[in-house]
C-alpha cells in the first residue's frame, strides 16, 4: 500500500501495529481482537498525536509524540516531554510509566500484563504498573492463555503469570498460545505439531506446517505427498476438511479466507467451519495480504483501479457485496465500528460502517 509522508507515515505504521492481521492484533497475531466497548482512536495532525471517540470528536488533542491503540482498556501515550503514560477510555492518564516500553509486541496489555523495560531490562507490570515479574530476560513476547515467550541467557522458553519457567520452547515454536494451543516443531525431522499450556504434546509433531488455532480448528499441511495445500482440523486432530488452499487465513467470525484452485484457475473465497466454499469472490475481486478476515460484519477487498497499475480497497459483507464500494487508496480492517482508509486525494480519514467519513486529515 501507498504511505504519505513523514509524520503521516509514522502514524499509519502506529495503526498498522495496531490493526494489520501480519503484526499483532491486541497482540496475538492474525486474529480479530476483541475491541474495546469505548475504545477511542489515534489520530495524527501537524501538533502530533491525539483520539477521538467514535462521534469523531477529539478527545485526547493532538499534541502527543505517540499514540496507541487501545488494549485492554488503556492505551500507552508518550508526550513532548518524553514522558510514557497509559491512558483509559476518558482519555486521562490512568498512570505515568517509569520504565521504558519493551519494543516487541503492541506495547499495551495483553492478559492483564504489559512488558516493559528498566536499565535495559524486561519484566511484566500489571494495570497499576507495578512490577509484577521482576526485569530479568534478555527479551520477551506477550501474554497469551497465560504464557509468555522469553528469552534469557541464550535459552528460550516459556513462563506463567508469576515469572515462574513452565517448559523449554522447542525450535521452531509460534510466540504466542492461541486457545489454549502451540503451534511447534519438533526440533526433528517429524515436523510440526502442537502443544498446550503445560508444553505436552496434544498433536503430535506429525504435519508439515501448522497454523494458530482460532474457533476451534486450524489449517494444516499434512506430510508428503499432500504437503502442497492446507486441510483444516479440529483440536481433536480430527481432518475436517481435506487439503486444498494454497493461501489461508484464521477464521473469524465464523469465516476464513483461503486461496485455492478451481479447474487451474486461481479462486479466491471463503470457507465455513466445515471446510465447505461459502462465499466466491467476483473474477475481479481480490482479497488483501494478511487483512482479509471479516471483522464487524466486514472484510477488506481490493480491484484493480482501471487504467491504473493500482489497487482499490473496499468492504464487502458475508455475501459478497460490497457494502463500501472499492474507492480507496489503502485501507485498514474495521475495528470496534471504524477504519483508517486513505483517499487517493483527500488524505487519510476515518470511516464507519455505512462508509461515511468520521474524520478526516487533508494531506
Amino acid at each position: 500500500m501507498k504511505r504519505l509522508a513523514v509524520f503521516v507515515t509514522a502514524l499509519f505504521m502506529i495503526y498498522a501495529a495496531s490493526f494489520a492481521v501480519a503484526g499483532n492484533r491486541c497482540c496475538t497475531p492474525m486474529v480479530t481482537p476483541q475491541a474495546d466497548p469505548d475504545v477511542l482512536y489515534p489520530i495524527g495532525a501537524a501538533t502530533g498525536f491525539g483520539y477521538i471517540d467514535k462521534t469523531g470528536a477529539v478527545v485526547v488533542k493532538p499534541l502527543l509524540d505517540l499514540a496507541n491503540q487501545f488494549c485492554e482498556g488503556l492505551a500507552l501515550v508518550k508526550s513532548r516531554d518524553d514522558e510514557y503514560f497509559f491512558i483509559n477510555h476518558t482519555g486521562k492518564k490512568a498512570f505515568a510509566l517509569e520504565f521504558t516500553p519493551e519494543p516487541r509486541g503492541c506495547n499495551g496489555y495483553s492478559d492483564g500484563l504489559a512488558a516493559v523495560r528498566q536499565n535495559d531490562i524486561p519484566g511484566f507490570i500489571d494495570k497499576t504498573g507495578k512490577f509484577v515479574i521482576a526485569p530479568q530476560f534478555d527479551s520477551v513476547g506477550n501474554f497469551n492463555n497465560g504464557r509468555a515467550f522469553v528469552t534469557n541467557d541464550l535459552k528460550n522458553y516459556y513462563i506463567d503469570r508469576s515469572g515462574k519457567k513452565v517448559f523449554d520452547a522447542p525450535e521452531g515454536c509460534s510466540s504466542n498460545f492461541s486457545e489454549g494451543m502451540l503451534a511447534c516443531s519438533s526440533g526433528t525431522k517429524a515436523g510440526q505439531g502442537y502443544l498446550d499450556t503445560s508444553g505436552s504434546w496434544v498433536l503430535q509433531p506429525k504435519y508439515d506446517a501448522t497454523r494458530q488455532f482460532t474457533e476451534g480448528l486450524a489449517f494444516v499441511k499434512l506430510k508428503y505427498p499432500n504437503a502442497r495445500e492446507y486441510g483444516i482440523i479440529d483440536k481433536t486432530g480430527k481432518l475436517v476438511a481435506e487439503p486444498r488452499f494454497f493461501y489461508v487465513l484464521p477464521f473469524s467470525e465464523g469465516l476464513a479466507f483461503v486461496k485455492y484452485y478451481e479447474n487451474t484457475k486461481e479462486v479466491h473465497g471463503y470457507v465455513d467451519h466445515s471446510g465447505a466454499v461459502v462465499l466466491k469472490l467476483a473474477i475481479d475481486i481480490e482479497g488483501v495480504f494478511n487483512d482479509s478476515s471479516f471483522s464487524d460484519g466486514l472484510a477488506l477487498v481490493k480491484v484493480k483501479d482501471k487504467g491504473y497499475n493500482q489497487y482499490k480497497y473496499g468492504y464487502i459483507d458475508k455475501t459478497g457485496k460490497f457494502v463500501i464500494p472499492p474507492q480507496f487508496a489503502s485501507a485498514e480492517p474495521f475495528y470496534a465500528g471504524m477504519a483508517l482508509v486513505e483517499f487517493k486525494d483527500s488524505g487519510r480519514a476515518y470511516i464507519d460502517k455505512t462508509g461515511k467519513t468520521v474524520w478526516s486529515r487533508k494531506k
